[in-house]
């Protein structure tokens, strides 16, 4: 039965081992010494394409085998996580910056997305897809942080002093102030029409309605 999620495995694998790769200033380092910037943005673009070829093909392929059963209440965790996941996104956009509530808000759009689906399915594929997502964005918080207290310590204090890896939490606790209202209104207006369009396009690329019947 594993040879059966075998394309799938390998994808998420190449996905997550290059971008945590990626994210150790070390070793980033070396592979810009080997191809040089130019070269290593072209083949950081091919690994991540491939990745996700091996991820889409091995996902489609895979046989459906439960593991768990999922609460009835999980069918909706994607109806009302997404659009958080889609505001998030948007918000790692400097121009829509929403780091003031969240020190990763790109990856807390991917955990979010990781979550909400491990919430409402409990079939093997979507177990290695969305648990694979979901883990590597908590691993890439910490190796963020790392990277950027091992480039500049005194800018990494700074910036752990007025953000916080739990959302909302240093604006709650006084050490941030609210992101600039038009930004944040911008990043909700974009993230909830990237909302709307994946309503509409869910089920023609995965059969499934985004909202429950």
């Amino acid at each position: 039965m594993a040879a059966d999620f075998q394309l799938l495995m390998a994808g998420l694998a190449l996905f997550a081992f290059f971008h945590i790769l990626a994210g150790i200033t070390e070793a980033r380092q070396k592979l810009i010494a080997i191809f040089g910037p130019m070269g290593y943005r072209a083949f950081q673009s091919l690994i991540a394409t491939l990745a996700l070829v091996l991820i889409v093909l091995g996902y489609m392929d895979a046989p459906f085998e439960v593991l768990y059963d999922p609460p009835a209440w999980g069918q909706w965790a994607p109806a009302v996580l997404m659009p958080f996941a889609l505001i998030s996104l948007a918000g790692f956009s400097p121009l829509f910056s929403l780091k003031r509530y969240h020190r990763h808000p790109m990856l807390l759009g991917i955990f979010l997305f990781g979550a909400a689906h491990l919430m409402a399915n409990g079939d093997r594929a979507s177990v290695y897809l969305f648990g694979t997502f979901g883990l590597y964005a908590l691993v890439a918080m910490w190796l963020g942080d790392r990277k950027q207290k091992m480039a500049d310590p005194e800018a990494y204090a700074a910036l752990a002093a007025r953000t916080s890896l739990i959302p909302f939490l240093a604006v709650l606790q006084g050490r941030a102030e609210p992101e600039n209202l038009p930004r944040t209104l911008k990043a909700i207006v974009i993230g909830l029409l990237l909302y709307g369009l994946l309503v509409f396009a869910h089920p023609y690329f995965t059969g499934v309605t985004v909202l429950p019947a």
